[in-house]
């Protein structure tokens, strides 16, 4: 899907509160839900820091589900993951949806750097074990060769009239001055 048909989604939208940011590890998600958070003034929550407390312990499955909800509840937001959980719990909410389908090699190098920095403290989050990078790598790579694609696709049929499919640094700065030049009535 193009730049002409996300512009058509975007002008039948009174306003934008709500924005699910999807795909891969490494994908881009947090970047673009950063830039999307400074563009429309819309507060943006990593899943991540719902599923993870200090030093990589993820907390119960309770209490995940807890801060999911009260973040589906709230009248705006910006959401990035990559989770079918997330996917489910925010899909009918989302007012748009963008997909990240990046390139699984861009993927990986982002996630060996973003290790990278990690553990030589040049990044915010405390180091991840060794462990848990191995895991996201072999994440991104059960997500393209498991066909996890064909599955999100099938989940988010129903929402399909809401769907922006990103699959490029040139789209994704197209879309940011979209969202930020379509006039929104108040």
């Amino acid at each position: 899907k193009d730049r002409m048909y996300w512009q058509a989604i975007l002008r039948k939208m009174n306003k934008i509160n709500r924005i699910l940011i999807f795909g891969n590890s490494g994908s881009g998600k947090s970047t673009l839900a950063k830039e999307l958070e400074n563009a429309l003034n819309i507060p943006c929550y990593e899943i991540d820091n719902f599923r993870w407390q200090k030093n990589w312990i993820r907390v119960s499955q309770k209490t995940f589900e807890s801060n999911l909800d009260k973040c589906a509840s709230m009248d705006t937001w910006i959401v990035e993951d990559g989770s079918e959980i997330t996917l489910n719990k925010f899909k009918d909410q989302a007012d748009v949806i963008i997909w990240l389908q990046t390139n699984i090699v861009l993927c990986l190098v982002r996630l060996i750097k973003r290790s990278i920095l990690r553990w030589s403290g040049y990044d915010s989050k405390s180091p991840e074990p060794i462990i848990m990078a191995l895991k996201h790598w072999r994440h991104c790579l059960k997500y393209k060769f498991y066909k996890k694609d064909q599955k999100f696709k099938k989940l988010l049929s129903k929402v399909d009239n809401k769907i922006i499919i990103i699959k490029n640094k040139k789209e994704k700065q197209n879309l940011i001055t979209d969202l930020k030049e379509q006039s929104w009535e108040n």
